[in-house]
């Protein structure tokens, strides 16, 4: 079946698993709106609905386990007494005993305290106390890197918020939109919120999670959360959300300050890169390590044209929301429905940009280890970065990736290869009725090979075992710099222990890269 990236079919075993299991138990938490919270035996939020949803999708009901604390839901899914857990994030401790779906929202803490301290980042904090609601993630993260802090674990967010209160702990920790929630409901008087964390460790997604066995039920919701459409995810922040968040114009701010860091980078860059050449150019021993950083150049390049043709439409639906306000506001026919309708139109289309430049710092980012991550993944994430290029040569993406694949390695550098290579491959195609680019998974006992096969008419015989050259450019290896393949070979051969082969086929060319079992990949047995 031709997958298009959202529709994943079920197997025999997750039919089977629905079959016998139309009705799984999920956690509800009695007080942690505007997300998840019980109102007279009723299961509400935000992130009861978009379960809800979920469910929907594929078939199954919900039944919410109700009126316990947050940690007696951990030993509940630790010993399989319930199904799934909403609201959670991913941290090393937690995956030893549970399976995460895709991440649904991304969660920011908020540090609350009285309003006469003047706390504004977490090292303040040292030497004092802080309460934190007893398992969440918080508590493992503030132990792990901030162990000068105290701290006073409770059973609950309005606990937390009670120990302020009452001067058994200096200030608490949780989602803006929960505290804000809290203060009003209970009318907490003399606490505030003092700064959001800066800290991207504390700034992490939230995942829907099942017990470590429990393989199937995981992919199952993972399939179903799949199908979610964007209009159906704007609905419910619409609803929960969008009149309890404040607009974050600091994120705008943050944006600006990086377009003008990022020109600075570029200019220094290349001051430092003329430098390096000519430097290696006296120096043949160096001539390796120039042209690592040549390509490194070169991809930035791209990146960067990628960040521009992906802020183009965001940044059009701000300017145009703005023009709307001014308009409207000269005019005095500004409505509190309108406003708040465009000020999450810009706050939408902010973090869609914001999100852009977390791909490309990641994407440059030195300090990088081996980790797992999935094939599909790295996939989808190449071809999001190539997006612009490819809509505007008209080429079909065909793909059928198995979604269980698990490589071992350095993901981004991996992600490479594939913008490399497609790259390539988008060059290649000249004028023609159809073009068709093919990315296919293969398994067999001790490889996983992907093949990305197009129809642009092949590479010349006579050239072909050139390709991976340094400096060699050919229209299949048109990258600017001659190094794209040969730095795509070395980081396949070399940092991942595979293999990767290019071949002419009838009307194309395709390339495969093979990566070897031993210790590299696993399957996910489903």
């Amino acid at each position: 079946k031709k997958l298009d990236g959202t529709e994943k079919v079920m197997t025999k075993e997750e039919l089977d698993y629905l079959e016998k299991n139309p009705i799984i138990k999920v956690s509800n938490e009695a007080d942690w709106a505007p997300y998840d919270y019980n109102i007279d035996g009723k299961a509400q939020g935000f992130s009861i609905d978009y379960m809800n949803l979920v469910a929907s999708k594929v078939g199954i009901k919900v039944e919410y386990v109700t009126g316990y604390d947050w940690s007696e839901y951990i030993d509940m899914i630790k010993n399989d007494t319930i199904d799934v857990m909403l609201n959670i994030a991913k941290t090393k401790n937690r995956e030893d005993y549970m399976e995460f779906t895709r991440e649904y929202i991304k969660f920011i803490d908020t540090v609350v305290a009285k309003n006469n301290n003047e706390f504004k980042c977490l090292d303040d904090l040292n030497g004092r106390s802080i309460a934190v609601v007893k398992g969440y993630y918080e508590e493992e993260l503030l132990r792990k890197y901030y162990p000068k802090i105290n701290i006073v674990t409770v059973a609950n967010t309005l606990e937390s918020l009670k120990a302020v209160a009452f001067d058994q702990a200096d200030a608490t920790i949780n989602g803006f939109g929960v505290l804000e929630h809290m203060i009003s409901k209970y009318d907490i008087p003399n606490i505030k919120a003092h700064f959001a964390i800066s800290d991207q460790r504390f700034n992490l997604n939230l995942h829907i999670a099942t017990n470590k066995q429990n393989h199937t039920l995981r992919n199952i919701l993972d399939k179903g959360m799949s199908k979610i459409t964007e209009s159906e995810k704007m609905e419910l922040r619409s609803r929960w959300l969008s009149k309890r968040e404040s607009f974050d114009y600091g994120l705008v701010i943050k944006i600006a300050l990086f377009i003008l860091l990022l020109v600075v980078m570029v200019v220094f860059w290349n001051i430092k890169l003329n430098q390096k050449v000519k430097r290696e150019l006296e120096k043949n021993r160096r001539q390796q390590e120039m042209m690592f950083q040549q390509n490194k150049m070169a991809s930035m390049g791209e990146m960067i044209g990628n960040i521009a043709h992906q802020w183009r439409q965001p940044l059009s639906v701000i300017s145009i929301a703005i023009d709307i306000l001014m308009t409207r506001s000269s005019r005095g026919t500004l409505s509190r429905e309108k406003l708040d309708s465009k000020l999450y139109l810009i706050e939408k289309n902010t973090l869609q940009m914001s999100q852009t430049i977390e791909d490309f710092l990641s994407f440059f980012n030195p300090y990088k280890n081996r980790a797992e991550f999935l094939l599909i993944d790295a996939v989808d994430k190449a071809l999001d970065i190539l997006k612009p290029n490819i809509r505007n040569k008209d080429i079909n993406i065909e793909l059928s990736i198995d979604d269980s694949i698990i490589i071992y390695g350095f993901r981004d550098e991996y992600v490479q290869v594939l913008i490399s290579i497609v790259t390539n491959a988008i060059q290649a195609f000249d004028v023609q009725d159809s073009k068709l680019l093919s990315v296919v998974s293969q398994t067999t006992d001790d490889s996983v090979r992907l093949d990305i096969t197009d129809n642009a008419g092949g590479i010349d015989e006579s050239i072909l075992n050139k390709l991976f050259e340094p400096y060699f450019t050919t229209k299949h290896q048109a990258n600017g710099t001659g190094l794209g393949l040969y730095i795509s070979k070395m980081i396949i051969e070399e940092s991942m222990h595979g293999e990767l082969i290019v071949q002419n086929i009838e009307g194309g060319a395709r390339f495969s890269i093979v990566i070897k079992n031993e210790d590299m990949v696993e399957e996910v047995q489903i």
